[in-house]
C-alpha cells in the first residue's frame, strides 16, 4: 500500500478518523453536561478500581493455578458479549448511516472506504474494555505481574474476532431476511442475549446447586487447544500468535464479506408496506391509539429496550426464586413493579420521541385526546405483558393475584 493510501485526506487513516469523529458526533446528543459526567465515571472508576485491584492482587502468582479454568471460561464469555455489542455497531455503522453511499460514490476504492469502516468497527468495540481494564494492567505490570499485559491484547483479539464474527452474521441475515427484518432480528437478538446473561448473573440466587456444578466444571484447566485464551492472557507468547493470525485471517473474510454482502441495493432497500391500510372511519382516538402501537413496534431498538428492562428486573427475580422457591406475593410485587417501569419508558418515547408534533398539534383532535390515546399506547404493552404472572400467580395465591391485577394498572398509570 502506497503513502498516499495511508496518509492525508482520503486516506485509510483519514477514514478511519472520520469514523471515530462520528462516533464521537452520536453521542454528543446526550448534551455536554452528561457526557462530561459519563467521561468522569469511565476515568475515575477503573483507575480507582484497577489500581487498587492490582495492588490486592500483587502477591499473587504470575500465573495462579486456581483461576486458570475460570479465566478462561471468561474469555470465552466475553468474546460472546462483544459479538452481541459488535453486532449492533455494524447495525450502525453500515446501514443507519448515510455516508455510505456517498464515500462508495465519491474516487476513492471501495475496499479502503469498508477497511476503514471495519477498523472502526473493532475500535468501537474494543475500546470500552481498554479504558476499564487498562488502569489494572498497567498496575499490575508495575507491582510486578508483566505477562498480565497479555489480557489487553486478548481484548484487542477478542474485538476483531466479534466484529468479524457480527460481520458474518449481519450478512447473512441481510441476504436471507433483507434489511428491515434483519435490523429486528438483532437488536431483538441483543437484547435477548443481555437477559440471558443477565439470568446467568443471578443463577447463584435462584439455582444455587446449578451454579455450584457449572463452578466445579469450570474450575479444571481445559485441554489443549481451549486453553489458549487463558494461556494469552497471562502472556504466553506461544499462545498470543495463533490467536492474533486468526484474528487477522477473521478481519480480512469478513472485510470481503461487506464488499459482497453489506454493501448491495438489497441492503439499503427503503422497505415500505402498503398492507393493513388505515380507514380513517375508525375514530380519531383509534387512529392515534393505532398510530402510537404501530410507531412502538415498527421499533426494533425499543423491542431491544423491553428486553433490556427485563433483565434489569432481575435483581427483583433473585429474590422471588430465592432458595429456589417462588414467593407468589413477591411475584406480584415483581410484576406490579415491572409494569410501572416499562410504562414509564414507553410514555417517555411517545411522549418526548414524537417525530411529528406539529403535525399533531395542527390535526382536528383536542391535546387531552392526544395525551390520553398515548398514555393508553404506553400502558397496553406492560399490562398485557403482566397478564402471564398474573395468571400463574392465580392458580396458587388467588388474593395476591387479585391485588396485582389492581395495581399494575395503577402502577402503569402513575
Amino acid at each position: 500500500m502506497s503513502g498516499a493510501a495511508l496518509w492525508g485526506r482520503g486516506s485509510l487513516l483519514w477514514l478511519i478518523g472520520h469514523e471515530l469523529r462520528l462516533a464521537w458526533r452520536d453521542g454528543q446528543r446526550a448534551g455536554l453536561a452528561l457526557r462530561l459526567l459519563v467521561l468522569l465515571i469511565l476515568l475515575l472508576v477503573p483507575v480507582l478500581g484497577g489500581v487498587a485491584l492490582a495492588l490486592w492482587l500483587h502477591s499473587v502468582p504470575d500465573v495462579p493455578p486456581d483461576a486458570l479454568g475460570f479465566v478462561n471460561a471468561a474469555a470465552v464469555a466475553l468474546l460472546l458479549m462483544m459479538t452481541s455489542g459488535a453486532s449492533v455497531h455494524v447495525l450502525r455503522c453500515f446501514h443507519e448511516r448515510a455516508d455510505l453511499d456517498l464515500l462508495l460514490a465519491s474516487p476513492l476504492p471501495p475496499a479502503r472506504v469498508l477497511a476503514a469502516k471495519s477498523v472502526a468497527v473493532h475500535l468501537s468495540v474494543a475500546l470500552p474494555l481498554l479504558v476499564l481494564t487498562g488502569p489494572f494492567v498497567i498496575a499490575s505490570v508495575l507491582v510486578g505481574h508483566p505477562g498480565w499485559i497479555g489480557g489487553t491484547l486478548v481484548i484487542l483479539v477478542n474485538a476483531v474476532l466479534a466484529s468479524s464474527l457480527a460481520f458474518v452474521i449481519a450478512g447473512l441475515l441481510f441476504r436471507r431476511l433483507g434489511a428491515r427484518r434483519a435490523r429486528m432480528v438483532l437488536q431483538i437478538g441483543g437484547g435477548l442475549f443481555a437477559a440471558l446473561v443477565g439470568v446467568l448473573s443471578q443463577s447463584a440466587t435462584f439455582a444455587p446447586i446449578w451454579f455450584d456444578s457449572v463452578l466445579a466444571r469450570l474450575r479444571p484447566v481445559p485441554a489443549p487447544p481451549v486453553d489458549l485464551p487463558v494461556r494469552a492472557v497471562f502472556g504466553e507468547p506461544l499462545a498470543l500468535l495463533p490467536l492474533a493470525a486468526l484474528a487477522l485471517l477473521a478481519a480480512v473474510a469478513a472485510a470481503r464479506l461487506a464488499a459482497a454482502t453489506l454493501v448491495g441495493s438489497d441492503v439499503h432497500e427503503a422497505v415500505t408496506s402498503r398492507r393493513g391500510r388505515t380507514r380513517f372511519r375508525q375514530g380519531p382516538m383509534r387512529l392515534l391509539l393505532g398510530k402510537e402501537l404501530r410507531l412502538l413496534w415498527r421499533d426494533p431498538e425499543l423491542l431491544s429496550a423491553m428486553l433490556l428492562q427485563l433483565a434489569y428486573m432481575l435483581p427483583a427475580f433473585g429474590l422471588i426464586f430465592g432458595g429456589g422457591r417462588v414467593s407468589p406475593g413477591r411475584l406480584a410485587a415483581a410484576a406490579v413493579l415491572f409494569a410501572g417501569l416499562l410504562a414509564a419508558s414507553l410514555g417517555w418515547l411517545t411522549i418526548c420521541g414524537e417525530d411529528a408534533p406539529d403535525l399533531i398539534a395542527a390535526a382536528p383532535v383536542s391535546p387531552g385526546r392526544v395525551r390520553r390515546a398515548k398514555l393508553l399506547a404506553a400502558c397496553l404493552p406492560p399490562l398485557a405483558i403482566v397478564l402471564v404472572p398474573i395468571a400463574i400467580i392465580a392458580a396458587t395465591a388467588p388474593r395476591a393475584a387479585l391485588v396485582a391485577a389492581m395495581m399494575a394498572p395503577l402502577a402503569a398509570l402513575a
